[in-house]
């Protein structure tokens, strides 16, 4: 998969879970593996209201958004 993204290129992993296995501990497993990929900030690839929105709609860390959208 990595040969897919061109140099510069941004690659965004995305699931419809919340079970950090399938999220976070993939991404760290991920970036160990391939240390050329760095995690960049969320702010500037997803809406401010997602990120800082304080509807409690999302969960937000640096490199990441978990959007619950049935609240």
């Amino acid at each position: 998969m990595t040969r897919l993204v061109k140099p510069g290129g941004i690659l965004i992993y995305s699931t419809c879970s919340i079970d950090p296995e399938e999220n976070e501990h993939r991404i760290t497993a991920f970036v160990q593996r391939h240390p050329d990929f760095i995690p960049q900030s969320v702010h500037g690839y997803i809406p401010a209201e997602f990120v800082t929105g304080e509807d409690k709609l999302c969960h937000n860390e640096e490199h990441e958004v978990i959007l619950i959208p049935d609240r």
